[in-house]
C-alpha cells in the first residue's frame, strides 16, 4: 500500500535534517514502489550503497538507477528512467526527483483509497489525510454517535453528568 505523504512536510524535513530525512524517505518509498509493482529488491542494500558512494567511486549510480527504473515502472512511463537517472546523478536535482516521485505516489495513494471506499490508510510519520480532507477517525475517536444527544441512547451512562454550573460551585 502506497502511503500519502504531504509534499510540504517532505520538503520541510529534507531541509531541516540537511538531507538526512531523504535517506529514510528513499528507503520507505523504494519498498512501497517494489511492493506496488510486485518486484523484489533490496532498498536497504541500496541505502548502504548510497552511504559507500563517498569511498567507492560510481557506486552511487547503482541505487539511483534502480530507483529510476522503479519510478518509470510505477508511473507507467510518465517518468522516464533515463531522465530520473541523469537528474539523480547531480545532487542539486535530488529535491526535484523527491517531490516528483512523492507527487506520483500521492496520486496512487489517493486512487487506492478511492478503490477501498475511503478506508483509513496508515498514518505514520508523514501520513495523514491529503490537503483539504479530514483524517479518518482513529480507533479511539467517536463514531457516528458523537455524544451530542441527537440519537437516543439505550444504555445508561456509567459516569454521572457534570454540568458547568457544578464545576463552578466546587471551587467556592
Amino acid at each position: 500500500m502506497i502511503e500519502y505523504r504531504s509534499l510540504g512536510k517532505v520538503a520541510f524535513l529534507m531541509v531541516m535534517t540537511l538531507g538526512l530525512y531523504g535517506i529514510f524517505w528513499f528507503y520507505w518509498v523504494s519498498k512501497e514502489m517494489l511492493a506496488y509493482n510486485g518486484r523484489k529488491g533490496s532498498p536497504g542494500l541500496w541505502v548502504v550503497a548510497l552511504g559507500l558512494s563517498g569511498t567507492i567511486p560510481f557506486i552511487y549510480a547503482i541505487p539511483i538507477w534502480k530507483f529510476a527504473q522503479l519510478a518509470d515502472l510505477t508511473s507507467r512511463g510518465r517518468y522516464n528512467r533515463f531522465f530520473f537517472f541523469a537528474a539523480g546523478m547531480f545532487i542539486v536535482f535530488i529535491p526535484i526527483i523527491v517531490l516528483l516521485t512523492q507527487r506520483l505516489l500521492n496520486e496512487i495513494a489517493l486512487e487506492q483509497r478511492a478503490r477501498m471506499g475511503g478506508a483509513q490508510m496508515d498514518g505514520s510519520l508523514l501520513g495523514g489525510a491529503p490537503p483539504g480532507e479530514e483524517p479518518p477517525p482513529g480507533p479511539g475517536d467517536a463514531g457516528p454517535d458523537n455524544g451530542s444527544g441527537d440519537e437516543p441512547d439505550d444504555e445508561p451512562d456509567d459516569e454521572p453528568y457534570i454540568d458547568s454550573e457544578d464545576i463552578r460551585t466546587v471551587g467556592r
